[in-house]
C-alpha cells in the first residue's frame, strides 16, 4: 500500500510493519464533523422518505408485506453476494426451493446467497426481539455466511489473527490497493465500534454510513467483510426504528456502482472525505427508497391482474397467492397446498398457462416446472428506479 496516497487529512494513521510494508489504523469515531447545511436537510430529507416508505408498508395486509420482505431480502442477497463475484440471479434462488440445482458451481453460488439470506434473517429476528447489536452477533451472522462455502476454512465467526489485504489475489502486501489494520488493535478499534453503535448520534443514517465504513475500514475477518458491512447497515436501520419492515437494501446500488463505491471508501481514509461517502450513501437510501415503491406499486397491479383472472374459481385464486410466494410451480406443489388431485392441480396450471401468467420452464424432469415469467421480472427487479447525480457534498 503506499502511504504517499494519504493525506494530513487522513481519517487514521499509516504505519509500518516489522516486515516493511504499510497499513492503515483509522481512528475511532465519531470523529469530529462540520456537516453542511444541505447535507443535514438531505439526511432529514432520506429519513422522512424512509418513514414514508415504512408507512405504506403498515397499510397491506401480512401476507403481502411477508412476500415483500422475502423478496426483497433475496435481492439484497444476490446483490451482495455479486459485488463479492457470485454470479446467480434472484429467479435462481426461486427455481432451486423447488428443485435441486445439479451444477455444482451454480450450487456453490446459491448457496452463498442462502447463507447470506439466512445471516440477515438471523439479525432481523434478534433485533426484532429486543437485541442489541453486538460482536457476539455479528459473528454468529459471520459463522452463517461463511457455512459450507468458499471462505469456510478462513476462521467463520472469529476475528482474523493474521493481516489482510484489499486489491488483487495476487497484490503483495506493498502492491495492495489498501491494508487494514494488523490484528492488534482489532479488539479496541471493534470496542469502539460496537459502543458507537451502541449509542449513537441521534442520526440514524449518519450512525449506519459512518459504522459502515468503520466497519470496512476495520477489515475484521479473514473473508466476508463486505457482506457482513452490508448486512450492519440493514441491522442497524431496523435497530433505529426508522425501518420496521425491512424492504430498503443498498448492495444493488453499491453493486452497480462498485468503483466508485471503493473510491469513496478509500478516500475516507486517505482524505477524510466523509462528507463525499454521505452524500453517495444518501444517494443510495434515495434511489432504493423510490425503487421499492416502485416494486410495490408494480406487484399491486399485477395482483390486481391476476385476481380478476381467477374470480369466480377458488382453487384458482389460492394458486395464484402461491405464485407470489414462489413464482415456480409443479403440479405436486399445488395438490399438496390445495389438497387436490394432480389432474385438477394440472387443469388450473392451464388456465394461467393459456392466460399467459405461466410458462413451461424448459429442460428435461420427471415433473414440469412452470414459472410466472411477469412476476419474476418483478420481484428481479433491481430497486434502483432513481439514480440522483452523484455530488460531492
Amino acid at each position: 500500500m503506499d502511504d504517499f496516497r494519504f493525506t494530513k487529512n487522513a481519517s487514521g494513521e499509516v504505519k509500518i510493519s516489522e516486515e516493511g510494508y504499510c497499513y492503515f489504523v483509522p481512528n475511532t469515531i465519531p470523529p469530529k464533523l462540520d456537516l453542511s447545511e444541505k447535507l443535514m436537510r438531505r439526511f432529514l430529507e432520506s429519513t422522512v422518505g424512509l418513514a414514508k416508505l415504512d408507512g405504506k408498508l403498515s397499510g397491506i395486509r401480512d401476507a403481502e408485506r411477508f412476500i415483500l420482505i422475502d423478496a426483497f431480502a433475496r435481492k439484497e442477497a444476490v446483490s451482495s453476494s455479486r459485488i463479492e463475484g457470485i454470479e446467480t440471479d434472484v429467479a435462481d434462488t426461486y427455481k432451486a426451493d423447488r428443485e435441486p440445482e445439479n451444477d455444482p458451481f451454480k450450487a456453490s453460488d446459491l448457496q452463498e446467497v442462502k447463507n447470506y439470506k439466512e445471516a440477515l434473517e438471523l439479525g432481523l429476528r434478534e433485533i426484532a426481539g429486543g437485541k442489541d447489536i453486538t460482536m457476539d452477533l455479528v459473528l454468529r451472522m459471520h459463522t452463517i455466511l461463511m457455512r459450507g462455502v468458499r471462505g469456510a476454512d478462513m476462521m467463520p465467526g472469529m476475528i482474523r489473527n493474521i493481516p489482510v489485504k484489499v486489491g488483487g489475489k495476487w497484490d503483495s502486501m506493498e502492491d495492495a490497493f489498501f491494508v487494514p489494520p494488523l490484528e492488534t488493535y482489532l479488539e479496541s478499534l471493534l470496542e469502539n465500534l460496537f459502543t458507537y453503535i451502541g449509542n449513537g448520534s441521534g442520526n440514524p443514517l449518519l450512525d449506519a454510513a459512518l459504522a459502515h465504513y468503520q466497519f470496512e475500514a476495520i477489515h475484521p475477518f479473514l473473508d466476508g467483510n463486505g457482506r457482513i458491512g452490508r448486512l450492519l447497515i440493514m441491522l442497524m436501520l431496523r435497530k433505529s426504528g426508522l425501518m420496521e419492515h425491512p424492504v430498503l437494501y443498498l448492495s444493488e446500488y453499491f453493486n452497480r456502482r462498485r468503483k466508485m463505491y471503493s473510491v469513496i471508501l478509500f478516500n475516507v481514509s486517505s482524505k477524510g472525505e466523509f462528507d463525499s461517502w454521505f452524500g453517495y450513501f444518501l444517494n443510495a437510501i434515495d434511489s432504493q427508497i423510490a425503487g421499492a415503491a416502485k416494486t410495490i406499486e408494480r406487484l399491486s397491479e399485477y395482483r390486481a391482474r391476476l385476481y380478476m383472472i381467477s374470480e369466480g374459481n377458488e382453487k384458482l385464486r389460492l394458486l395464484c397467492d402461491m405464485l407470489f410466494e414462489n413464482p415456480y410451480v409443479r403440479v405436486k406443489d399445488v395438490t399438496g397446498r390445495l389438497g387436490i388431485t394432480d389432474p385438477t392441480a394440472q387443469k388450473l396450471i392451464d388456465v394461467l398457462l393459456k392466460r399467459e401468467v405461466l410458462a413451461e420452464e424448459p429442460g428435461k424432469r420427471k415433473g414440469k416446472l412452470y414459472k410466472a415469467e411477469a412476476l419474476l421480472d418483478i420481484l428481479s427487479d433491481t430497486g434502483d428506479a432513481a439514480d440522483p447525480l452523484f455530488q460531492p457534498l
